[in-house]
């Protein structure tokens, strides 16, 4: 397998791909590259920034950094902001399920976070 796309009902998209060897000065492991990408919309700076529903400020930390506007890197065409992790392994099985375990974690504060949320308005009711 060269490559794995999660995509969740909420435009979440989880994508783990080869990153090949480490460096010679690093060791002989193998890496993974996995990244998230939030949905984002253009803004009038000619940027992007995460769309509302993904802005949780100090609330949630995803990988590592506050889900701000400008979480993560912005991708060409305006459509999500992003941030990749590497992983380093032995074997590509174990390192594809290894980071799609730790992203899938990493989403799920966002969707159990929503559900809570949604939870929240229905036993205001």
């Amino acid at each position: 397998m060269k490559k794995r796309t999660i995509t969740y009902k909420n435009g979440i998209l989880i994508v783990i791909k080869k990153n090949g060897q480490e460096s010679r000065k690093m060791g002989d492991r193998i890496q993974v590259s996995g990244a998230i990408f939030l949905p984002a919309k253009k803004t009038r700076d000619n940027n992007s920034s995460l769309k509302d529903k993904f802005i949780w400020g100090h609330r949630i930390s995803l990988m590592g950094e506050k889900l701000f506007s400008y979480w993560g890197e912005a991708k060409k065409g305006f459509k999500y902001r992003y941030k990749k992790m590497v992983f380093n392994g032995v074997r590509w099985d174990d390192l594809f399920q290894e980071a799609e375990e730790s992203l899938t974690a990493e989403v799920e504060k966002i969707t159990d976070a929503e559900e809570k949320r949604r939870q929240s308005l229905r036993n205001a009711e």
